[in-house]
């Protein structure tokens, strides 16, 4: 009996579907919640005020400060450099803030940064939001408004608020309070406690530059490494 052949299939390889390039992600992006920390802003307000509030809050968040008294102008000059070392869950990451002049401001650049410009700041501290508490872009951690109102005894406060229905709910205080002076890498510096219901901060805010020269908050630690003068490491 003659068997039947039966031709081989050729097997046909699938092309493969196109691979969309990985997007990286920005250790920068990564860390936001800890500059949002250093700010008294927590990212849950805006959960708490959705969920709760979804009618009535045609405010929105709202920053409520006590008045301050600055007295020192903005001290950081034009081609001016400081890089700052952020440790966070024992990781090493830098960054560069380049200072620039600009039409009517000092400008402050991140130099990493790609999709971040910067802020363009006036001599008494402030950018076009007008708060003490932090520039607009949180990132810039190296300087904030309320470091030219920094003394010895000094104390100052910040509510965040929700608009809700006309009425202010408070969803978060600030406190701020000088606890002491101390020389820390060569200069000398102002400690600055900063206080909230769920975490404490301390600045230590560079007399001469106001700047930050270091700060310690909970899984995280931010210290400036280069700048335009002479940093002494040793203490």
């Amino acid at each position: 009996m003659k068997m039947k052949q039966y031709k081989k299939r050729k097997e046909v390889a699938l092309p493969e579907p196109d691979k969309k390039p990985e997007k990286k992600s920005s250790w920068l992006g990564e860390t936001t919640k800890y500059f949002l920390v250093s700010l008294g802003i927590f990212l849950i307000i805006i959960i708490f005020a959705s969920t709760f509030f979804k009618p009535d809050l045609t405010g929105g968040l709202k920053i409520k400060e006590s008045p301050i008294a600055k007295n020192k102008e903005l001290a950081i000059k034009p081609g001016e450099t400081y890089v700052y070392n952020y440790r966070i869950n024992n990781t090493d990451n830098t960054l560069t803030f380049a200072i620039k002049s600009n039409a009517g401001c000092t400008f402050i650049q991140i130099k990493e940064s790609t999709n971040i410009t910067g802020a363009c700041v006036d001599k008494n501290g402030n950018d076009k939001g007008g708060s003490n508490v932090s520039l607009e872009i949180a990132y810039i951690s190296m300087f904030k408004p309320w470091m030219l109102a920094v003394e010895k005894d000094w104390k100052w406060n910040a509510r965040m608020v929700i608009d809700a229905a006309g009425s202010d709910l408070d969803i978060q205080n600030i406190s701020f309070k000088t606890i002491g002076e101390e020389t820390l890498f060569g200069r000398e510096s102002y400690v600055v406690e900063i206080t909230d219901k769920k975490a404490k901060i301390i600045d230590w805010v560079d007399k001469e530059k106001r700047i930050l020269i270091k700060e310690q908050g909970s899984g995280y630690k931010i210290e400036l490494i280069t700048a335009p003068f002479e940093l002494n490491k040793t203490n």
